[in-house]
């Protein structure tokens, strides 16, 4: 697997100013690649690519994606300080795969691409580490959970929990471990809640 990294994103050259850099690299990312997708002679949709743009595009500065894509490298800035979203050919390939295999919620699409992106590095990352991951994203779901249902907090951190999952089980299959059914079942359920 290559770990070579390179500049996919190929938008305006002077973003306006919003929100984190880093979100607007992602989500600009995003919709370059659903303009090419819709342009192939294959004419892809990409419907969710653009609702995982506009997804990107709101996340908060210490938003967990944006934290995990940042420590795995995916994220890089010009010498004229634009930042830059930094794909592998790993995160190129599942993006691909969910725009084959139909339409997919940008939230689902989400949590795969960073599950991918800071996959290849899980090797050296233990499964207590990752269980941990998903300890703590089911505590916050927990907390979320007590104030208002229905917040775009409990959505967020709903959405944490499916990245953190999506991470956790794909390193079981890495190495060849099975997947416990009540994981698989927690997985599979959180999926369904993003369609």
């Amino acid at each position: 697997m290559s770990s070579e990294r390179r500049a996919d994103w190929t938008g305006d050259p002077d973003p306006p100013p919003r929100g984190d850099a880093r979100a607007a690299a992602l989500a600009g990312y995003l919709r370059t690649l659903a303009a090419e997708s819709e342009a192939s002679p294959a004419s892809l949709d990409g419907t969710g690519l653009l609702e995982a743009a506009g997804i990107a595009e709101r996340m908060s500065p210490d938003d967990p994606r944006l934290r995990a894509l940042s420590d795995a490298g995916h994220f890089g800035s010009t010498p004229g300080g634009r930042v830059l979203f930094l794909a592998t050919p790993e995160v190129r390939a599942v993006v691909r795969r969910q725009l084959v295999s139909g339409h997919q919620s940008g939230v689902v699409l989400l949590a795969r691409l960073v599950a991918t992106a800071t996959g290849p590095d899980e090797a050296r990352t233990s499964l207590d580490e990752l269980s941990w991951r998903v300890r703590e994203a089911r505590e916050h779901v927990q907390r979320q959970r007590q104030g208002k249902v229905g917040t775009q907090a409990l959505f967020e951190a709903r959405h944490g929990l499916l990245v953190a999952l999506e991470a956790y089980v794909a390193a079981l299959q890495r190495r060849r471990f099975p997947v416990p059914p009540l994981l698989h079942g927690e997985l599979e359920l959180h999926r369904k809640l993003f369609p």
